[in-house]
């Protein structure tokens, strides 16, 4: 009996290992997706086609929505679930909705866009497409060679590739066959090459038209160890710049580019470049953009702005001051306001366009890349993806996020992990009670530090006259909370004095006239009370006294301190908490890096769906979008 659960956990323990068989992953860092609302037949059903861009791949996998599978768009290779070709890094999607859909596809690394239309075929299970002339050129393209580890750790990698005109358009399989015998190379429509493959060596495929070389790794190469690449030949659009974003009006294509950064208008029904223009300013980064009523918002990654190009005249731009660095801007379909991702801050601005001013801004779980907006009879919505996997969701009705896990509790929003830090001689200090409140609690961490330095005073210059202490304009220190009874440390000798009026936003009247005067630099401390900090919330004016009361600046929170006499507080102790906001996000197991999304209602159902991707794990999640149960439903691969 021992011998055979030996010998089974032997089976079972070199099966785990062997990296999951010769089968590659369809995604390959997903970089953006749409959903076609097309009806196209498949397998004898009706369906409609979502278009995901790979990144790394350099090509496009197309999803079945009824199915919730990656399909064939090529069934006459032996290779399932074979994508588009479209070589170098996909950035951006768009589908021309029309008798036979088209989708456009954006290549930052070639500067290019590459262009297929469904066709027809007479297999009720195969989904076809032929690439559309974009110009008249032909233009030989590969996509990034795939290494699937079929053993033990091996690296090698697949380098020089390269193909000539004449290269089909088919993916390639190399599968490691032994030291001895080298790389057995198939081609899908090319067949079995006559040589094989040897590491070290170039290789030409019997036609000549595509040539590599295998390199060794570190590793030793293991039998069935395999490469994966695709070629075909395309008429690309060349651009000049890099593209980083599509955007459809109709029958217009804008195409959004840095390096040098400049925005094109491309014709969908002549399939032709009507114009090119540059920014004026050159040192604009653009980030993905917006059409919202004749104007192209974009955020620039270069500064604090957003732009605003009319869509008839690049020339016509206007900007925004939205105080925050955004990586994406998106708009709701009532288009009154702009949704901005600021890069720094777990955070989403809006921008009102009717008033033309910026709006309280909204916290988030985690840092935002996407703004999907959807409807739920007759309520709007929309979904944030997230950088932790998770997923914000945003009522579009009251401007809040939504909570995805609504439960009878009349306050969920609680506080964590406090702790007491004792700095000096031991002290005993006890934080009492942290009250929240729902709708006004962030989630973010707080810290409450005895006597600590006031934020935006340490290292202050000024001058000193007499008793009188002012400082540059341009710091308000009415603003900044100093109140009387400061401490005022100098330090060139570490001599105090305490805050006697605080005369102006300028200037404080000291209780002594200290012996150095003229130029000094100095910080401020209060006296016996705790200065307050939050992640999010920021330095707070109201400071906390012990036996006192004490409510944030804007409600976040209140609470209690109680000193104690036999051990009192010293300068430098601290209070460490976390709030919890208790609005929860759709929570998504195990997949991190939530980037792009599509929502739209499926044929025959009645509820809305969204496909997300997922970068950091290569996967695309869907996700049942009734907002009283929300919940993550299926991880396509």
């Amino acid at each position: 009996m021992n011998k055979i659960f030996f010998a089974f956990m032997i089976i079972f323990l070199v099966a785990c290992s062997s990296g999951g068989g010769s089968q590659f992953d369809v995604l390959y860092k997903p970089s953006d997706i749409v959903s076609s609302s097309t009806n196209v037949e498949y397998n004898g059903r009706s369906t409609r086609l979502v278009y995901v861009a790979n990144r790394l791949g350099g090509t496009v996998s197309v999803l079945a929505q009824d199915e919730e599978k990656i399909i064939d768009t090529d069934r006459d290779d032996d290779f399932d679930d074979s994508p588009l070709i479209i070589g170098g890094e996909p950035t951006s999607l768009v589908v021309q909705e029309r008798g036979t859909p088209r989708v456009f596809v954006a290549d930052a690394f070639h500067r290019r866009i590459v262009a297929y239309e469904l066709a027809e075929t007479s297999r009720e299970d195969e989904v076809a497409f032929v690439p559309l002339d974009l110009s008249e050129d032909d233009v030989a393209v590969v996509s990034e060679p795939l290494f699937r580890n079929s053993g033990r750790l091996s690296n090698p990698t697949l380098v020089s590739l390269s193909v000539t005109s004449d290269v089909k358009t088919e993916h390639w399989d190399l599968l490691f066959e032994g030291d001895d015998t080298g790389y057995r190379v198939e081609g899908s429509k090319s067949g079995i090459q006559t040589q094989k493959a040897q590491e070290g060596e170039v290789f030409s495929t019997d036609d000549g038209a595509v040539t590599f070389t295998v390199k060794a790794g570190g590793e030793r190469t293991t039998g069935d160890d395999r490469f994966r690449f695709g070629t075909a030949v395309l008429k690309p659009l060349a651009l000049t710049g890099k593209p980083v974003d599509l955007i459809q009006d109709e029958n217009r294509l804008f195409i959004l580019m840095n390096d040098p950064p400049s925005i094109a208008s491309f014709d969908l029904e002549t399939l032709s470049l009507e114009s090119t223009v540059n920014l004026v300013d050159t040192s604009v980064l653009m980030g993905e953009a917006a059409l919202v009523d004749g104007r192209i918002y974009v955020p620039n990654l270069a500064d604090t702005t957003v732009l605003g190009i009319s869509k008839e005249n690049f020339n016509d731009v206007t900007e925004i001051e939205v105080e925050e660095t955004c990586r994406v801007v998106r708009s709701d379909s009532s288009g009154t306001r702009l949704f901005l991702m600021s890069v720094d801050q777990r955070k989403m601005l809006r921008w009102n366009l009717s008033t033309e001013s910026l709006e309280e801004g909204t916290p988030l779980t985690d840092y935002g890349y996407d703004f999907i907006p959807y409807v739920f009879n007759d309520d709007s919505f929309a979904l944030i993806p997230l950088a932790s996997g998770a997923v914000d969701v945003f009522d579009l009705q009251n401007q809040i996020r939504w909570d995805a896990r609504i439960t009878d509790d009349t306050v969920q929003s609680d506080t964590t992990d406090s702790q007491f830090f004792d700095s000096g001689m031991d002290s005993s200090p006890e934080l009492v009670s942290v009250n929240t409140r729902d709708r006004i609690t962030l989630s973010e961490q707080w810290q409450l530090v005895f006597e600590g330095v006031v934020p935006g005073t340490a290292g202050l210059t000024g001058e000193l006259a007499g008793q009188q202490l002012s400082v540059a304009e341009g710091t308000d220190l009415e603003a900044l909370g100093i109140q009387i009874g400061d401490r005022i440390i100098f330090e060139s000798d570490s001599e105090e004095a305490l805050v006697e009026e605080v005369d102006s936003p300028t200037t404080l009247i000291l209780d002594i006239s200290p012996q150095n005067q003229g130029d000094v630099t100095f910080s401020i401390r209060p006296s016996g009370q705790y200065i307050v900090l939050g992640s999010l919330s920021g330095p707070q004016i109201g400071r906390v006294e012990e036996g006192v009361s004490y409510t944030s600046d804007e409600n976040e929170i209140s609470l209690t301190i109680r000193g104690s006499r036999s051990a009192p507080t010293t300068q430098g102790d601290f209070f460490s908490f976390y709030t919890l906001d208790g609005i929860d996000p759709i929570r998504v197991s195990g997949k991190r890096g939530a980037m792009r999304g599509t929502a739209f209602i499926r044929p025959g159902e009645t509820f809305p769906t969204a496909y997300l991707l997922h970068q950091a794990s290569n996967a695309v999640t869907a996700f049942h979008l009734n907002p009283y149960d929300l919940y993550e439903r299926r991880t396509i691969r």
